[in-house]
């Protein structure tokens, strides 16, 4: 996070969720230091103008979606699509997307390895 010049105008650059963010002040530094603190406590404060409410989606959910969204309509492999995801949604089940982790879907890959062959793994993992 900082405070820029360009030209004749001074800049504010700081992250907000991991994604950077400049915004053009003015001509002055001061005023620029002083937005740029108003901004960090927006921040903190979950007050920011871009920051969305972040929605928390279940993979259960995100998988009907995509099984009638995508896969019925547009693949004729549709039905290899609702096995796999019926397998999956037994390991993951209502976990939102945000807390599947690569770990998680590592252990879910070992674990179902053991029942399956490497391919069948594969074409889960796919869908």
């Amino acid at each position: 996070m900082g405070v820029f010049k360009k030209g004749e105008k001074w800049y504010i650059d700081y992250y907000v969720r991991g994604r950077r963010k400049r915004e053009k002040i003015g001509p002055s530094r001061a005023q620029a230091r002083v937005v740029l603190q108003k901004r960090k406590v927006q921040i903190a404060e979950s007050r920011f103008l871009d920051i969305e409410k972040e929605h928390r989606i279940p993979f259960d959910k995100m998988a009907t979606d995509y099984l009638d969204t995508y896969s019925k309509p547009h693949k004729r492999s549709s039905w290899r699509d609702e096995i796999s995801i019926r397998h999956l949604s037994h390991h993951f089940g209502n976990k939102p997307l945000q807390e599947i982790t690569p770990h998680d879907v590592e252990k879910y890959q070992q674990k179902r390895v053991k029942e399956v062959s490497r391919s069948t793994v594969n074409r889960e993992m796919r869908a």
